[in-house]
């Protein structure tokens, strides 16, 4: 005889409580989870899951950091280059030098200073040459012209331009998890 004590002791008791462990209905350790409530504990591992992603998103560095990055910090540069990525998609046809086969978009330097909410000083003195020594590979400026028809050409490479953002995306992420500044 075993010295575990029933205490369902009637055999109505025990089929009570058999039904009710078929059913899920018993909080004993051996039951199994009723299909109903796996559903629910699923869908509520699938929603933690997408906040999750939806966190991860939200924290994400945007597009203004990730370029400031790229033009090595100087938020003037960013601004221009986020711009200047901006107004490539938006204005087709571009224009080609004569006898060049490249695209280009073509202001002056007081008209691209307005379309990236600078001074004509930070645009030419700052932004522009901080571009040109941190983010060649992404947009060449030339100039052409003289006096009042002087234009800044930019020649943009987009390709170039979503491969930094995405290195520049991972690096930033990985020191924000560091608990290091952007920019150093």
């Amino acid at each position: 005889m075993s010295n575990v004590v029933s205490f369902a002791a009637s055999a109505s008791a025990k089929a009570k409580m058999k039904k009710a462990i078929t059913k899920g209905q018993t909080t004993a350790k051996t039951a199994t989870t009723p299909a109903g409530k796996q559903k629910i504990a699923a869908t509520i591992k699938q929603k933690i899951k997408a906040a999750e992603q939806t966190q991860a998103k939200l924290t994400a560095p945007g597009a203004i950091a990730r370029c400031r990055h790229i033009a090595g910090g100087d938020l003037r540069a960013a601004v221009l280059l986020y711009r200047i990525a901006g107004l490539w998609d938006a204005i087709n046809p571009k224009m080609r030098l004569p006898g060049g086969n490249r695209e280009y978009l073509a202001m002056t330097q007081a008209e691209w200073a307005t379309v990236a909410g600078l001074s004509e000083s930070e645009c030419r003195k700052y932004a522009i040459k901080r571009l040109q020594s941190c983010a060649s590979h992404i947009v060449q400026f030339e100039v052409h012209g003289r006096g009042a028809k002087k234009k800044t050409w930019v020649h943009f490479d987009k390709a170039a331009y979503r491969a930094a953002l995405d290195e520049a995306g991972y690096e930033l992420k990985v020191a924000a998890n560091e608990g290091l500044p952007g920019y150093l």
